[in-house]
């Protein structure tokens, strides 16, 4: 049996894939780069191009359950349902979805897929969590680094920050439990902090003042036009911190200590734990 992992060197994929080492299940990691790191093995895969989509099937025979990170555009739904359709010749019979908390009418290829995946009559799980912790960390540690500030369009709306460990413990759950879950699982932090809180949290640890510097939802949609991201998929995540600032994501729930045997990471841990990227 072999699970495959598209987004290979991606933050939940390089952990899943230590995760399910550890029991001794194969892992084949599919990304652009086609790279892995040892023991691993790696794969081309490319949602911008279909050719790629049976290259996992030709080096690995046995893949049993695929976890599926959406490509980042527009429109997700016609690529992934192409992939899933061949994965599904080739005996693939659960997939477990990086999706996210919030899905709303904005993203309707999101929720077209959501539908489609839970309606096919295979195993499955649609994974939800919230904002990322590792996004301080892995995503934009220059930015707290040289210039001590953060940014964001949320104001003062706050968030379940949730650290990439517990999402990836989740979907390794969701990968391999008997029976399959069948459902969605809202992966969400144990505390609600805002861009301000989690900038005092940082300021406390660094000894210097970090600083939230809130911007428009307009001028964060253009600012990720910038790293070549499709105007429409652009706005939608833009949206999405208007969402987070209208109060969408003040919840919280026990997926991660139910699934996992233990509590999600609070934000000062993950801070503890990565304070030397941002000196």
């Amino acid at each position: 049996m072999t699970i495959l992992l598209l987004g290979g060197t991606g933050k939940t994929s390089r952990r899943i894939s230590c995760l399910l080492d550890k029991s001794n299940i194969s892992v084949l990691l599919a990304s652009r780069s086609a790279t892995a790191p040892a023991p691993f093995k790696a794969c081309h895969f490319d949602w911008s191009n279909p050719s790629t989509y049976n290259i996992p099937f030709d080096q690995a025979t046995d893949i049993s359950a695929v976890y599926l990170i959406p490509p980042f555009t527009f429109d997700i739904f016609t690529p992934m349902k192409t992939f899933i359709e061949l994965a599904m010749t080739q005996g693939v019979r659960r997939f477990v979805f990086l999706s996210g908390s919030i899905v709303n009418d904005d993203y309707p290829s999101l929720q077209q897929f959501h539908q489609y995946l839970a309606n096919l009559g295979v195993d499955y799980a649609i994974l939800r969590p919230t904002w990322f912790m590792e996004n301080f960390s892995e995503m934009h540690p220059a930015l707290i680094r040289d210039k001590s500030m953060i940014r964001s369009a949320t104001y003062n709306g706050k968030i379940p920050w949730v650290s990439v460990d517990d999402v990836a413990a989740v979907a390794y759950h969701a990968l391999v439990d008997e029976p399959a879950h069948n459902t969605e699982h809202f992966i969400l932090g144990p505390e609600l902090l805002s861009y301000g809180d989690v900038a005092q949290i940082l300021s406390h640890a660094l000894g210097r003042k970090i600083t939230h510097v809130s911007i428009s939802e307009k001028e964060l949609a253009e600012e990720l036009q910038s790293f070549d991201l499709q105007p429409e998929y652009a706005q939608v995540l833009a949206a999405l911190d208007t969402a987070v600032s209208d109060g969408v994501e003040e919840r919280l729930n026990n997926t991660v200590l139910s699934m996992t045997s233990r509590p999600p990471k609070p934000f000062q841990q993950f801070v503890n734990e990565n304070r030397k990227v941002w000196i």
